[in-house]
This record gives C-alpha cells, structure tokens and sequence, in this order.
C-alpha cells in the first residue's frame, strides 16, 4: 500500500489509503478498475494466427497494465511479482540498462500504451540530478550518465564492472525518449524532454571519447552486455559493435532532434560526432563481430552485438561501411544481409535514406493492428513538463579537439473459460480479477 517514497512514515501513509479505500466502498472501486482496463484493452488489438505468440502478446500488454503506470515506479527486473521470501529477490529486483529495461519498454509505442512509457521515461528524467552525480563523480565528466546497474533511486549498485559501469548504457535509455518522440509527434515533449536528456547524455558520452591513432573517436573501455561475463577477456577493443550502436544512434538522434528544433549547428555536430565513430566491425561473411576482431564465439543471451541491425537509427551495415577482419569467425550468427524488424519509415529502427534492399517487407495480411473503433488516432500530449532537475544552462555539444580528459581508463478459434466458443476476434471482455481479457487461446 506504500513504502518509504510515500514519506518518512510509510506505516502512516498506507494506513491513511486503506481507510479511504474502505470509504468509498468495495463496488465503486471494482467499477473503476473494471473501466480502466476496458479503455486499456480497448486501445488497440493485434490478431495473428499463432495462438502462442498471441497469447504472449497479450500477456506483455498486461504487464504494461498492471505494473507500469505514471506516478509508480517503472518494472525492475521483477516487475511487481517479486516474491518475498525474507531476503533480496535474483539481481537485487534491481533495474539493468544493459538491455533489460531497454526491451522491456521498446513495444510500448506500437500498442499505443504512451502511459505506461511514461512511467519510465518519467522516472529517468527525475533522476537527472543523480545522473548528473554520477557523471562528475565516476567518470569525472560534464553531463549526465546512467549506470548499467542502478537501485530505485538511480544510484550505482555495480555488480560486474564491465557492463554495470559501461556508460554507454545510458545512449540506449536515451534513445527511448527519441523514439517516444518520433511516434507521438510531440514537439513539447520533444523540446522540454527528449532533447534536454538525450544532449545531457551525449555530452557525458562526448568527453569520455578520444581519437585513435586512426583518427576514429573510441573510449577508453569497451565492452558487449554479459559476453564473457566476469573475466577480463569481456573488456573489448574499443569500440564494440554494441557501444558503436548506442553511440550511434544517439548521436544521430541528437542531430535529427536539434535539427527539428532549428539548431542547424549542434545538428552539424552530433551528426559528425556520429561519422567519426568509424565503421562497423563485421567479418568477410558479413557477421557482425563484438569488436574488431572478436567473433561471437556461441549464441548468447545478449545479443547486442546485432544492435547495428536493431534499434540503431544508422546505415544498416555492409560491406561498403564496415571495417572487416581477415579471417571469417568461428560462428557465423546474425548476418549483416538480413533484414531488421521495425517501421519501414522515417521513424525509429531505419531512416528514410535507408536503400530500399534494407527495408523490412511490408506486413502480412494476417497480422494487423488496429485501433479500438471508440478509440482516438489522436496521442494526449504529456501534462505538466517541468525543466530538466537541477538543471542550469543548456550543455554545448565539446568539440574533438577539447575532449575532457578522464581517469575512466486469428484465424484461431479461441474458448472461454466455460468454454463457450466466441468469435473471431476474441472479445476484450474482462476478468476482473487480473485485467485479462477473459477470452483465452487454447492451451491457456
């Protein structure tokens, strides 16, 4: 009912919320909650042969639901089904921007639940000043960073060095607010929020980068999400193909954002801090390696080495801008020929430039996603936008040249639970007790 962010007395608090809650009375509470998610599943719906990946689909939307909201806390690795047993849940329940909560908040846009990403987004932006804590104080670096491990509060909990101390991770975290950017259309969001976090990031990124004897910017240390665990065979030749992807596409964000913002300079900037991070590292047989010369030895179950391919907003990789080794690599997965998944657009996952061979195929007639008929096309716009925390003046983007220095060396038929048959498609009627829609595939 509460905890220790409700204030000092948490007790208290949630004395205070049970006394209402019992006030208002049993029947009025059911009644919302009972509308709330019949808006929820009413939002959209997708529909596609495959009971499994349907009922799964559906099941990562309830997630969205239940344990996503504005004004809570965004999942951890647990969501909120930690179990408590008496001690600390696997992980420490703890958020991991090595990836988990990067995927964990990429579908949110395509079932139009903008809230729930809000939840997250919102939730990093608060913790600016922390970020910006960390940035100074750890990588002795202007701007803002997220750690790779990071506690509700945002502070650094470590773990394995290579990947909870990497600070690209924040690019990544970053590129979550472009990408709510490019679908909502929201200039407010994109001048007040998508921009201010994603250039606080970027500057942090920016000083810790430096020019190799090739003129290529690269960082100090370099590493892929949990390859080689906790062994120093994990600290790769900078820059792996996973911190070339985050700096990328960050990077190339930040230029399409200042650039949409009429900041043709900073545009200009970010764009060539973008080309100067060199090519990707792919093998004769156009596999993606984990740096330059590091093949993927096994499947894994990071595998970010394939970010050049997705999320990243850069030129999908060829042999035309990759840097290749001379030898093919013991294990051949994720080719550089196949196409991504994503929007076949301007918007996140290919730019418009992108060579009509790059693009995903259009998508099949068996699989649509359709707005609920009462529903609008229209996205709310956030409410109540406040100024970066604690923020100052706006950061410029540092130039190559004065690069701070840094010690950081259906058609399925589906049943009730009476098992009644119901139509195609299955009816979004509720159980009131989870927010499920009460129609379930067969096999549930």
């Amino acid at each position: 009912m509460a905890n220790s962010a409700a204030g000092k007395n948490a007790q208290a608090v949630a004395q205070e919320r049970v006394s209402a809650a019992l006030e208002r009375g049993y029947e009025t509470l059911l009644a919302e909650h009972a509308r709330w998610w019949t808006a929820f599943w009413n939002r959209s719906r997708v529909f596609i042969p495959e009971p499994h990946l349907l009922r799964h689909y559906y099941l990562v939307r309830y997630f969205y639901g239940a344990a996503s909201r504005q004004g809570a806390p965004p999942m951890p690795l647990q969501g909120v089904w930690t179990a408590d047993a008496g001690g600390l849940p696997p992980w420490k329940g703890d958020y991991h921007n090595d990836l988990n909560t990067q995927m964990t908040y990429l579908a949110y846009r395509t079932s139009g639940d903008f809230d729930a990403g809000l939840c997250f987004l919102d939730y990093l932006w608060d913790r600016l000043p922390v970020f910006r804590h960390f940035a100074r104080d750890f990588y002795h670096a202007p701007g803002a960073a997220v750690p790779g491990v990071m506690s509700l509060a945002g502070q650094a909990l470590g773990g394995w060095g290579q990947y909870s101390l990497s600070p690209t991770m924040g690019a990544w975290n970053a590129h979550l607010f472009y990408l709510h950017w490019r679908h909502t259309a929201d200039t407010t969001f994109l001048r007040e929020r998508a921009y201010p976090f994603c250039r606080e990031i970027g500057v942090c990124l920016r000083a810790l980068l430096q020019p190799n004897a090739r003129g290529v910017l690269v960082l100090p240390l370099s590493s892929s999400p949990e390859i080689f665990d906790n062994t120093r065979r994990a600290f790769l030749e900078p820059n792996s193909n996973y911190d070339l992807a985050s700096l990328k596409m960050l990077f190339l964000a930040l230029a399409d954002m200042a650039a949409t913002l009429g900041e043709a300079r900073p545009a200009a900037d970010w764009a060539r801090l973008a080309a100067d991070l060199g090519d990707w590292h792919l093998a004769p047989d156009g596999t993606l390696l984990l740096d330059a010369t590091t093949p993927l030895p096994a499947s894994h179950r990071h595998l970010s080495n394939l970010m050049p391919l997705h999320p990243s907003t850069s030129s999908p990789p060829t042999a035309a801008n990759a840097t290749t080794r001379s030898s093919p690599p013991a294990s051949a997965i994720g080719t550089a020929s196949a196409p991504a998944r994503g929007a076949a657009t301007a918007s996140p996952g290919w730019p418009a430039s992108a060579p009509a061979s790059a693009m995903p195929p259009p998508p099949s007639t068996t699989s649509t996603l359709t707005p609920a008929p009462s529903s609008s096309a229209t996205v709310s716009t956030p409410t109540a936008i406040k100024p970066a925390p604690g923020s100052a003046t706006s950061p410029t983007v540092p130039s190559p040249s004065r690069a701070t220095s840094s010690p950081w060396t259906p058609s399925t038929k589906c049943s009730s639970k009476a098992g009644t048959p119901c139509p195609r498609p299955p009816p979004l009627s509720l159980n009131l007790w989870c927010g499920l829609p009460a129609c379930t595939l067969p096999g549930s």
